[in-house]
């Protein structure tokens, strides 16, 4: 059985120190920028109201550090898919990370294209790929945000999902529980990629940024209100 795996509170960390986790991660970056990662865990989800497979939710949202963001100077941000280690096939993985991107895009904050995919994890502004973590039970993902606190302007991203866990792209678009012991990709990229446009946690377990993920469940892949207000406040 899977163990309670919290969408952790971020950590902030200055130019020069140590970020010790259970990762055991040692990050370093620029002069003048600072780092702010979120590690994110399984736990439980709510059951969807009658009439609605998961719920819109409520209008809770929060921001980061006072309001990352990127600069429209950075439009549209670009970001790079290594799908291996995953478990799953190059096609269907690299699918579900865009149907993610996608989804945060359509919303139209900013107007026009937030995001564009490249082919080289060279220069891109965000990556997505896999690697080890803790195993099955523990970390399932982190979204590492470099940002610069003079102008809170965000200059990368880089996403990573737990290889030790177990993977899949489910076909069930609105799955509000717990079922199985594999975790949607789409489903949770769609939580990393609201951190990295600069969105925290909500308490609200109707949102794509509530702070627990469960085996099977879907229902982060479509944005709720406090989702959308949030966007809608920083774009």
């Amino acid at each position: 059985m899977l163990g309670r795996k919290t969408l952790a509170p971020f950590l902030a960390i200055g130019i020069a120190s140590l970020l010790l986790l259970p990762l055991q991660m040692t990050i370093a970056q620029p002069p003048n920028l600072e780092r702010i990662i979120f590690i994110d865990y399984v736990g439980k989800v709510h059951t969807g109201p009658a009439g609605d497979p998961c719920g819109d939710g409520s209008g809770k949202f929060r921001t980061i550090s006072g309001g990352l963001r990127w600069l429209s100077s950075s439009f549209p941000v670009s970001y790079f898919i290594d799908p291996a280690g995953s478990g799953l096939d190059a096609a269907s993985t690299t699918s579900a990370v865009v149907n993610a991107f996608n989804t945060w895009d359509a919303q139209e904050h900013p107007a026009g294209t937030f995001f564009t995919s490249t082919s080289s994890a060279s220069g891109a502004e965000i990556t997505v790929a896999w690697e080890g973590m803790d195993g099955s039970g523990g970390a399932l993902a982190t979204a590492s945000i470099l940002y610069n606190p003079a102008t809170k302007a965000i200059v990368h991203v880089d996403i990573r999902f737990d290889s030790g866990d177990s993977w899949f792209v489910s076909t069930n678009p609105n799955q509000c529980t717990s079922v199985g012991g594999s975790f949607d990709i789409e489903n949770v990229a769609a939580h990393e990629i609201g951190h990295s446009v600069g969105l925290g946690h909500a308490s609200d377990s109707r949102l794509t940024m509530y702070q627990y993920a469960s085996p099977g469940e879907t229902l982060k892949r479509s944005l709720g209100v406090g989702d959308q207000k949030g966007l809608d406040k920083l774009y």
